[in-house]
C-alpha cells in the first residue's frame, strides 16, 4: 500500500472523529430517547448515490482509486470503531 493511501485513511479517520464530536453536540435535537445513539448515525451516513458520482464527474476517472481508499477508511470506522462505541453507549462496558 502506498504511503499517501495510509495518510489519506488516517486523515479520514480524524475527520470522522471530528464529525462524531459534532454529532455529540447535536444530540439535543434528536430527543432524549435516541440521544445516546444519534452521534453514531451522523458518522455512518452514506453518500454513495450522490457523492461518488459527483466525485467522479469532478476529478475524472484517473483518480477513481481514491474511492477505494475512502471505503477502506469507512470500513475501519463503521465496522471497527463504531460498534465498540455504540456498545459502550448502550450497555455501559465492553470486554
Amino acid at each position: 500500500m502506498r504511503r499517501d493511501y495510509v495518510v489519506e485513511i488516517l486523515y479520514l479517520m480524524v475527520v470522522w472523529s471530528l464529525v462524531l464530536i459534532v454529532g455529540n453536540g447535536l444530540t439535543r435535537f434528536t430527543g432524549q430517547r435516541f440521544a445516546h445513539l444519534s452521534p453514531y448515525m451522523l458518522v455512518s451516513c452514506e453518500g454513495g448515490n450522490v457523492a461518488l458520482p459527483l466525485y467522479i464527474s469532478l476529478v475524472g476517472t484517473a483518480h477513481i482509486m481514491n474511492i477505494v481508499v475512502f471505503d477502506m477508511a469507512g470500513i475501519l470506522i463503521n465496522f471497527g470503531r463504531l460498534p465498540i462505541l455504540v456498545a459502550r453507549a448502550t450497555v455501559g462496558t465492553v470486554n
